[in-house]
């Protein structure tokens, strides 16, 4: 008889090994750090891992070749460096399949495993592997015969993928199990991406307690919330439900019946919060209730002017937003008799070259533009690479 465990396993392995497709992240590994990967070990990297999906020859001794299906596809903003770009989210966990030397290099094969509590599956499954390692093993000796990629040679490449893959600054394999207070972020140090359309734990006992202290239990010390972005008010987290971090587990308890309570960015100023996905625990009997939640407050809140959805896509622009108001900007305006001023602008149209949005301030020079006219705004690109907005006035 199949147990409950041998199905999820079994969901699993269907989950992640279908359509699977392979990266690589080359680098020269000192031999005590190359010796510590063995077949069948689980591995975790604490910050995202960068890889390519361009496959040639090598310029370094060893060879990361990870095989997934949910590496963030980062391709399509490289400005130029066509480097094929795929990214593994941070405390990303890697089952070693296999490590295979070849011509005095070195090929070590990845699987990267679920981002969610599922990977703890994989720990002791026994997995048949042996035609993906013969095949890895094959392509990995014809690349010898492939000039390397420009791009994957360079300095600056090579320099972010030096680190070896689960290791730390001291040489010491990291802990596969998270200590959930470690992971917790001050609120404030974020931008607006790790919170829209998310779930998260927000950790403020004091806030609760000015909030909701009628519905608050001794234990309580945060809530489950989601994000999203009112257009009026910015930033928001409708809470789901109240929870308590303890013994490195997040205890959820019933819902707030006939009551909703909505926190604003701006006044969880020294909360910390975790990314409710991305901690080692089944929330499973929840995904359900979860999902509904979040459809609900989108039908709500979410934008109906597709151009200002497609404007909060465009994170090469995050240094210039308001961050309770993501879709305000900081804008220069630029005007040859007149010093260049700092407004705010709420963008909402896309236009060649830029976008418009809507003038939120009076600017104190006389520009000929005024409090809620809309205005062109250009992004431009700075000689130390960082980008701002401008808006010329005096064309």
């Amino acid at each position: 008889m199949t147990s409950n465990l041998d199905k999820e396993l079994d969901k699993a392995i269907n989950d992640y090994m279908s359509e699977i497709d392979m990266y690589v992240r080359d680098v020269n590994l000192l031999p005590e750090h190359a010796e510590k990967y063995k077949p069948g070990m689980i591995i975790m990297e604490r910050g995202f891992t960068d890889a390519s999906s361009r496959i040639g020859g090598m310029v370094t001794s060893h060879r990361f070749t990870i095989l997934s299906n949910h590496m963030f596809d980062l391709s399509e903003h490289e400005h130029g460096t066509n480097r094929g770009l795929f990214v593994a989210d941070h405390n990303g966990r890697f089952k070693v399949l296999d490590v295979y030397e070849y011509r005095d290099k070195t090929q070590i094969l990845l699987l990267h495993l679920p981002d969610n509590h599922r990977w703890k599956l994989f720990k002791d499954a026994k997995i048949s592997v042996n035609e993906i390692v013969e095949d890895c093993r094959k392509r990995f000796e014809k690349a010898f015969v492939r000039e390397p990629v420009p791009e994957l040679c360079s300095e600056e490449w090579l320099g972010r993928c030096a680190s070896p893959l689960g290791i730390d600054d001291v040489g010491h394999l990291y802990d596969l199990e998270l200590i959930l207070e470690n992971e917790l972020k001050p609120v404030k140090t974020v931008g607006f991406r790790e919170f829209n359309h998310r779930f998260v734990y927000v950790e403020g006992p004091d806030l609760l307690k000015r909030l909701m202290t009628d519905f608050l239990q001794d234990e309580d010390t945060g809530v489950i919330a989601y994000g999203y972005i009112d257009e009026q008010a910015g930033l928001s987290f409708h809470v789901v439900r109240i929870a308590s971090l303890k013994d490195n587990q997040i205890t959820i308890r019933d819902a707030i019946e006939k009551s909703a309570f909505i926190i604003r960015y701006g006044s969880l100023e020294e909360a910390r919060f975790l990314d409710l996905f991305a901690v080692d625990m089944d929330f499973e009997p929840f995904l359900e209730s979860f999902k509904e939640y979040g459809q609900m407050v989108r039908r709500v809140y979410d934008t109906k002017n597709p151009d200002k959805e497609k404007i909060r896509s465009f994170a090469f622009l995050d240094e210039s937003r308001h961050p309770v108001y993501p879709d305000d900007f900081a804008v220069f305006l630029i005007h040859t008799d007149y010093p260049t001023e700092k407004v705010w602008v709420r963008g909402d149209r896309l236009t060649e070259g830029g976008m418009r949005g809507e003038l939120l301030n009076e600017p104190y020079e006389d520009f000929g533009v005024h409090v809620g006219d809309s205005i062109q705004i250009i992004p431009y690109k700075l000689d130390d690479g960082s980008m701002i907005c401008v808006s010329p006035q005096d064309v």
